[in-house]
């Protein structure tokens, strides 16, 4: 069965304030029917042996979220690097841990980016009400990544179509 790897923050709750994003949860659920689902968070890895949940463990619960097979939280190495890289650590960690990776769920461009020249599918969730501003594609106080985006997905569909190995062999 395909795995999809959904971030928390920003797919499934607000980056701030912890409340649910609605179209994330939908999400959820409907994905839930088809695959495995592995939860990707920001947060920091529970103590080992410890009974008393995290704050992402408490929210899920009281969320009534259990449809998912795993949650991979960041570590410390993890935590001193940029997002895209520490999304890739995570998406790799649940694939070294036998879960077929189909799908990446995530709000940051930069993350979708990295991750489709590394040739993960992604499904960029962009949020009207909560996406984090730099994310979304009309914040003009900064660079954002759309554009390298935009140029990613053309670089694979070149790529793709003018891949030699899909010619039929003259015969």
């Amino acid at each position: 069965m395909s795995a999809v790897a959904i971030t928390v923050e920003g797919v499934l709750r607000r980056m701030s304030g912890g409340q649910q994003i609605p179209a994330g949860i939908d999400l959820y659920y409907g994905l839930a029917t088809r695959a495995k689902l592995v939860l990707l968070s920001e947060d920091s890895a529970p103590d080992r042996g410890s009974l008393i949940p995290t704050p992402l463990e408490h929210w899920l619960l009281i969320e009534g979220m259990k449809e998912h097979s795993r949650v991979l939280y960041t570590d410390v190495v993890g935590r001193a690097l940029e997002a895209p890289a520490a999304r890739e650590m995570q998406v790799n960690q649940a694939r070294n841990q036998g879960y077929s990776v189909d799908l990446v769920i995530d709000p940051d461009p930069a993350v979708a980016a990295h991750l489709i020249t590394l040739g993960y599918n992604v499904l960029l969730f962009c949020h009207a009400q909560y996406s984090v501003p730099a994310w979304r594609p009309d914040y003009r106080h900064a660079p954002v990544p759309w554009d390298v985006l935009a140029q990613r997905v053309d670089d694979e569909a070149l790529l793709r179509a003018t891949d030699a190995r899909k010619e039929e062999p003259d015969g």
